[in-house]
């Protein structure tokens, strides 16, 4: 398994896909708030901040390669035609040995052409932001879930909502990839 890969793997035994998306809304909510982020203890969050940094940062080696996508090699990448009932077949985004419920497993965020080639969801992602500034971005984010006052209040402009499609994105995206690359090898 490579390198990129291993830290998908780690970053999907920390947490399911439907506890990233949760707390991905928690901190961003937070953020716009004046309320501190209460979810858990600050530590759960800042281990949060940890591994979606450790996401981005892999992805976007994945995305500078662009070797996985392009060379359709990658059985992550659904290449031919599928029905509407392939589409939702469980095998494509669940894994059953890992407890997960077809509900919560089910990406919301992707597109059909998303659903059918997680990398482009990940370019995507950095169409919006470059790594730097994803970065800079996560850690004030996480910053003003912390603290008691919102990002407003000092007139840091976040589009939240574009910000949380795109790491919803990210995250149900890494996981298909999880699931049909990744975890079918282990």
């Amino acid at each position: 398994m490579s390198e990129s890969y291993a830290v998908i793997e780690d970053f999907f035994s920390a947490l399911s896909v439907s506890q990233y998306r949760k707390y991905i809304l928690s901190v961003l909510q937070a953020a716009n708030s004046v309320k501190l982020w209460k979810k858990e203890e600050p530590a759960s969050l800042l281990y949060f901040q940890k591994k979606m940094e450790d996401l981005i940062n892999t992805v976007h080696i994945l995305v500078s390669k662009d070797k996985g996508r392009k060379s359709k090699k990658s059985k992550a990448v659904i290449d031919r035609p599928v029905t509407d009932e392939e589409q939702i077949d469980p095998g494509y985004y669940l894994n059953k040995h890992r407890g997960q419920l077809q509900w919560e497993a089910f990406p919301r965020s992707l597109s059909k052409k998303e659903f059918l080639d997680p990398f482009l969801a990940f370019e995507h992602f950095f169409q919006y932001r470059t790594l730097k500034e994803w970065q800079k971005d996560l850690r004030e984010i996480v910053f003003y879930a912390l603290s008691p006052h919102s990002c407003a209040e000092d007139c840091v402009d976040f589009e939240f909502l574009k910000i949380n499609e795109l790491l919803q994105k990210l995250v149900e995206a890494a996981h298909l990839i999880w699931v049909r690359e990744i975890d079918k090898d282990l």
